[in-house]
């Protein structure tokens, strides 16, 4: 199991998701996020949305999805 390309794979996407939380990455996007779009339910998507595809361009799609689960 643990020689499955796959499984290194998610395993290395959980301490990098892990990573970007400890740090505090996560929460200074989400306060920013807030601080952007205030109390509208459209507008947190929408910005939600520009974030996501920011640390996408960056990063690849699966990490991008572990690191913004929490």
């Amino acid at each position: 199991g643990f020689g499955d390309p796959t499984v290194l794979f998610i395993a290395a996407l959980f301490v990098l998701a892990e990573a970007l939380d400890a740090s505090g990455v996560t929460a200074w996007a989400g306060q920013r996020l807030l601080a952007g779009a205030g109390e509208n339910r459209v507008r947190v998507l929408v910005f939600m949305l520009g974030l996501v595809a920011l640390v996408t361009a960056l990063i690849t799609v699966n990490a991008s999805v572990a690191a913004l689960m929490p």
